[in-house]
């Protein structure tokens, strides 16, 4: 088992009591990032997603793209905004720079990006705030996609809202993002044909291992240069960098309320789950907001707040349960904030796409009381166990103990052994045997 050191487990608590004054607009009032505490993520070894879809291909050879459960990120760049810039707080949703989400097995990446004031290129944004050149962004993915062959990406290119980008910046951009990732690009303007007909092994073997998409908001305001439009179908045909409008649904909820967001996501995936002839992409993402004089007050005194951090926190537990309850569902992306606070629930989201039954013949707590019956609704799709609270899911009185799971799998007998305490989840499958606190 992977256990907080003592000065993480410390932080945590420090996180879970000082979050609401670091909230605070009267005491933060700049609401620097730097006043976001640590909260120390789940210890294990960062690496171990970095080529799930390779293991996946060789494991189920006939897997597509439209059938499988991807884990991704909302402002994915934000980790580049100085914590030193006032409201950064309220502008940073990720903790890890790109590379390192690719390697914790995040496959879609939401790029918010406009001009660099004062220059010719472009620059990572998020609303006001401006991180690095979308230029490093590039060469990390560019990286990651060399030392990981078997990896197939996602990317969509969002020009940020109200922030400038005149045509000759957007058109730089394009050609930046040509010239980084183009060898790895799936030029095919036909995405029936690349979420359905082509297997995850065919587009790896043909190195199209690259969906990259544009926001149509990047074709508005006249974009116009030389005398060319840059319309969707120009860009489509130029620069195979497809309109994600017609290639994917993608709602955004716009919500504070964490049981309308779950309910809403179940009822987009009921909605379109259905059509494996566009990406599915749900958004389990809340959004801070400010709606009248007693919100204001909340938030001057840290009853509430504008930290994305803050909200996905308080998010994760309820997330977990309901992706789990809900994990027979056609779930295609999964995009949520800070996918570092929980890795549990990103190796269950990989997990679900492996093949080979799990079938847990025993399980005991501290070797006498017996658990079986109880572990069992905790198996999804007949082949992943995903145990958010090891304690809590299995009713057990004591605060820790060991749980001895003996279990099927491939036609081989095993046994895991978990040491858990109050915080402790487990996800067990063919792909992963992750236990952590």
């Amino acid at each position: 088992m992977t256990k907080l050191s003592p000065v993480d487990r410390f932080k945590k608590g420090v996180f879970k009591t000082l979050d609401g004054p670091c909230s605070a607009l009267a005491l933060n009032c700049c609401q620097l990032g730097c006043f976001i505490h640590d909260v120390p993520p789940a210890a294990f070894d960062v690496y171990n997603n970095a080529d799930w879809m390779q293991h996946l291909a060789q494991a189920n050879p006939d897997a597509k793209l439209r059938t499988l459960v991807i884990p991704g990120t909302h402002d994915s760049g934000t980790a580049t905004i100085s914590k030193m810039k006032p409201f950064a707080a309220v502008g940073l949703t990720q903790n890890l720079s790109i590379f390192e989400q690719l390697n914790r097995g995040i496959r879609y990446l939401d790029i918010r990006m406009a001009g660099t004031p004062g220059a010719t290129g472009a620059s990572i944004f998020h609303g006001c705030l401006m991180g690095d050149p979308l230029a490093n962004v590039l060469q990390q993915i560019a990286t990651f996609l060399n030392e990981h062959p078997g990896e197939f990406l996602f990317l969509e290119f969002v020009c940020e809202y109200g922030k400038d980008f005149s045509p000759s910046q957007k058109k730089g951009a394009l050609d930046l993002i040509q010239a980084e990732l183009g060898q790895f690009l799936y030029k095919e303007n036909n995405k029936s044909k690349m979420l359905n007909e082509a297997t995850l092994q065919e587009l790896i073997d043909a190195n199209t291992r690259v969906c990259a998409m544009v926001h149509n908001r990047i074709f508005e305001n006249d974009f116009v240069l030389d005398g060319q439009t840059y319309d969707s179908n120009y860009v489509a045909q130029t620069y195979s960098f497809f309109d994600s409008s017609k290639w994917m649904y993608n709602r955004w909820h716009n919500t504070r309320d964490d049981d309308m967001l779950l309910q809403w996501n179940l009822d987009e995936v009921h909605k379109n789950g259905s059509d494996r002839n566009k990406i599915l992409l749900n958004q389990f993402v809340l959004t801070p907001g400010v709606g009248g004089a007693g919100d204001i007050i909340q938030l001057l005194i840290g009853m509430a707040s504008l930290r994305p951090v803050s909200f996905a926190y308080r998010l994760i537990p309820a997330m977990e349960e309901f992706l789990r309850s809900n994990a027979n569902e056609p779930w295609n992306i999964v995009m949520t904030d800070f996918i570092d606070l929980f890795p549990g629930l990103i190796s269950f989201l990989v997990s679900l796409n492996f093949v080979a039954t799990l079938e847990i013949t025993k399980a005991t707590v501290d070797s006498t009381e017996d658990v079986t019956d109880k572990i069992q609704p905790f198996i999804k799709r007949n082949k992943v166990l995903f145990l958010t609270n090891v304690r809590k899911d299995l009713g057990v009185s004591s605060f820790d103990g060991t749980l001895t799971i003996e279990y099927n799998l491939k036609g081989e007998s095993k046994v895991m052994e978990v040491e858990f305490d109050d915080d402790t989840e487990v996800v067990l499958s063919e792909y992963s045997r992750f236990v952590a606190e």
